[in-house]
């Protein structure tokens, strides 16, 4: 006779999906979010990895409904308007102002949304919107400068990640404590080798990491990082798009095998250098 202290089948503190071994049926699956603000991966890469995996820095608002998805029928025409990517400026423009703050944050990352739209959601009072205008690209460079003193902690990240902050903006940024604004700094592309170079003497792996991977990073850095014994950030040297030829022949003979595999992946490596440490990789 079963326990009368078990719990009742499908109720209240079981998964009935995981005790059946079966899937999560897709209805009752979480859709995508319907404002994923963009940060680099509008620029055609992923920020970095300043959260703990491939950087993607896009923001889920936690309080948004199941009928926010796109495609729900209910989504008004505005906010599908705004997701449009070939919504005209002047359409845009409009849409900036209105009281809907998915419309407002939808505009804010967008990438033709015009200047003078943009400038007005520098103000607007919801934090969202400005992170969502922080991560836009094509943001104007005194939007930027603006954003990157924001009270809000998540706007001045997103402001550290953009590839279209100012240098001097992103130098200011690095001197900051939050290690996630750091590890953004460290990752841009447009900050400055001084930068770079002082970011790389903090205590932190991770920021010491995204700067060994930051293409901008300065060769004689990348030969420096390539000779320490910090498993991840020989390895952001050897994934560097920028990283020299030599030091990616050195990498190849690393006695690590994960090391030496991602040196051999890089494009920059000869495909003859390439092909003899497949033969002798092979041989021996």
């Amino acid at each position: 006779m079963a326990s009368s202290s078990a719990p009742a089948r499908g109720g209240a503190g079981t998964n009935q999906y995981a005790r059946r071994g079966a899937a999560r049926p897709a209805a009752l699956l979480p859709p995508p979010l319907s404002i994923q603000l963009r940060t680099l991966t509008t620029a055609g890469r992923p920020c970095r990895d300043i959260w703990g995996g491939e950087c993607n820095v896009s923001v889920d608002p936690p309080t948004w409904r199941h009928t926010d998805h796109p495609d729900h029928p209910s989504q008004p025409a505005k906010l599908r308007a705004a997701q449009d990517l070939s919504c005209p400026p002047s359409v845009l423009d409009l849409l900036s102002r209105d009281s809907d703050v998915r419309v407002r944050c939808q505009v804010a990352s967008h990438p033709a949304c015009p200047p003078d739209a943009l400038g007005q959601l520098s103000q607007d009072e919801i934090w969202i919107t400005r992170q969502a205008l922080a991560g836009n690209p094509s943001s104007p460079l005194a939007t930027l400068r603006q954003l990157s003193k924001d009270p809000e902690l998540e706007v001045r990240r997103q402001v550290a990640c953009n590839p279209s902050s100012p240098p001097n903006t992103l130098t200011e940024l690095s001197l900051t404590s939050d290690p996630d604004i750091r590890r953004g700094v460290a990752y841009n592309p447009s900050c400055p080798p001084a930068t770079l170079i002082y970011l790389s003497q903090t205590r932190d792996i991770e920021t010491r990491r995204c700067v060994a991977s930051n293409p901008s990073c300065p060769p004689a850095l990348l030969e420096h990082f390539s000779e320490r014994e910090d498993y991840l950030i020989v390895l952001g040297v050897a994934s560097n798009p920028a990283c020299p030829t030599a030091i990616l022949e050195r990498l190849l003979r690393h006695h690590d095998k994960g090391i030496s595999s991602v040196a051999a992946r890089h494009p920059s490596l000869p495909p003859v250098t390439r092909a003899m440490w497949q033969l002798a990789r092979d041989t021996y």
